[in-house]
């Protein structure tokens, strides 16, 4: 029933709003959510959700792959681009996940190739990696847009720990 999912919907968004205090709220959430998500695989708006909960309850290996399932079928360029950097944000610095961060990070880049954001995050991936060529590629880009913060008085922690490393 259309309206019952559409209340389920509802229910698991509101609590989602609340689970931050309580992991039963949460776990009640994921429930409300998973239902939705079995009947309309497809919908975009239960997949981010999903990925939302799935996050909130420690579960990077399911969010990453809801977010990827997201980012693969959202139309705007900028969404997925987003969808993108929350997957760098829970890969992290996993040692384990170098490639996978990589190929992120480089689908971010492709999606906005005059992000400072998009270039900091692909040239720290390619330096994790090792991947010299590819890295030399970006740097100058990276340095450019980076002089033009320092100019500008603003620098963030990113761009100082990317200097950092190429420093070294």
């Amino acid at each position: 029933d259309p309206t019952a999912l559409e209340l389920r919907f509802d229910v698991a968004k509101q609590l989602a709003s609340q689970s931050a205090s309580d992991g039963s709220t949460l776990e009640r959430a994921l429930e409300h959510a998973t239902v939705v998500f079995k009947a309309q695989a497809d919908n975009l708006e239960v997949m981010s959700l999903l990925a939302d909960l799935h996050e909130k309850r420690g579960n990077a290996p399911e969010a990453l792959r809801l977010l990827e399932k997201l980012s693969e079928r959202e139309g705007s360029r900028s969404k997925r681009y987003l969808q993108y950097n929350r997957m760098l944000d829970l890969l992290g610095d996993s040692a384990g996940g170098q490639t996978q961060i990589l190929d992120v990070a480089s689908k971010a880049f492709f999606l906005q190739p005059s992000n400072r954001d998009a270039i900091t995050r692909l040239v720290l991936a390619l330096e994790n990696s090792g991947n010299e060529d590819q890295r030399a590629q970006h740097v100058l880009r990276y340095r450019q847009g980076v002089q033009a913060n320092v100019l500008e008085g603003k620098l963030s922690h990113r761009d100082l720990k990317v200097l950092s490393l190429l420093l070294n």
